[in-house]
């Protein structure tokens, strides 16, 4: 812990954030995944975690990891649950996905967290999901920022990035995607770095839309379109 100046900063030379998937999410930051209930976010960050830790591309985008070690915090899903999911994973390198953790007692998130950060270093914690880990009252901005502090501490210190899967408030999917749509979402999406909005594709329910309705290192064309992902 110490102050920098700003020369020490200039001389790192810092030109591009550093990313842990390239060019869309950050190595070290906060960042969220916004949707409806049963819109598939979970399996989308189960994916992304498997992906880290195979060394594969994520979305066709470059994975850029340093340690291919994922935390998954799980507040929905039991063991059986997830157990069932990974079996799709046909041909998968078991020793690999070995570097992918969960947990299923949220008590103590925090230091839960810290203590297996120190035991083993990991690219990426979800916390899957965020109402289920805070309790408190949404809409008190100083209090989620205050209860988010936590976890950005977590993210400094152990350079890694953290998700959390969010829901939408009520009637959000007759609005455009947007950073608001998110419930509690003044407190919420502002301390945030990245804010992904899952959609479901309204002709194919095979389909959906990943749109980045908030992201503060990326160009205004990664946030005027989707992506469409095939489900």
């Amino acid at each position: 812990d110490r102050v920098f100046d700003g020369a020490e900063l200039l001389n790192m030379g810092i030109t591009q954030i550093p990313t842990l998937v390239h060019p869309i999410l950050p190595k070290v930051c906060l960042m969220a995944l916004i949707g409806s209930s049963d819109i598939g976010k979970s399996t989308m960050l189960l994916q992304l975690c498997t992906d880290i830790a195979l060394n594969d591309n994520f979305l066709g985008f470059p994975i850029t990891a340093e340690h291919y070690s994922t935390l998954y915090i799980s507040t929905e899903d039991d063991k059986f649950a997830l157990s069932n999911r990974l079996q799709k994973l046909q041909g998968c390198d078991l020793e690999k996905l070995k570097n992918c953790r969960y947990i299923f007692d949220s008590s103590n998130l925090v230091s839960t967290i810290e203590k297996e950060l120190k035991r083993k270093r990991a690219d990426l914690v979800v916390v899957d999901t965020f109402t289920d880990v805070y309790d408190g009252e949404m809409n008190q901005i100083n209090k989620v920022r205050s209860f988010l502090m936590d976890f950005f501490n977590l993210a400094i210190k152990y350079q890694c990035a953290i998700i959390f899967n969010h829901h939408t408030g009520k009637y959000t999917e007759e609005k455009e995607p947007s950073k608001t749509n998110s419930i509690g979402s003044a407190g919420f999406e502002g301390k945030m770095r990245v804010v992904m909005e899952l959609r479901q594709d309204y002709q194919d329910g095979t389909k959906r839309h990943l749109c980045f309705v908030k992201h503060n290192y990326l160009g205004s064309d990664y946030k005027c379109s989707s992506f469409e992902l095939d489900f």
